[in-house]
């Protein structure tokens, strides 16, 4: 993956969004993960 072009359109996104999306991304991915690997925690 190449993050280095600034001159694409679609990387015409705000510093603020990029992270919001970044985090998004990243947390939906953890949930995703651990819901594939089932419940290791049972309480």
């Amino acid at each position: 993956m190449d993050f280095s072009g600034a001159d694409h359109p679609q990387k015409a996104l705000a510093p603020r969004q990029e992270l919001e999306a970044l985090y998004r991304f990243i947390l939906g991915t953890a949930y995703w993960l651990a819901d594939i690997l089932g419940p290791w925690e049972d309480d």
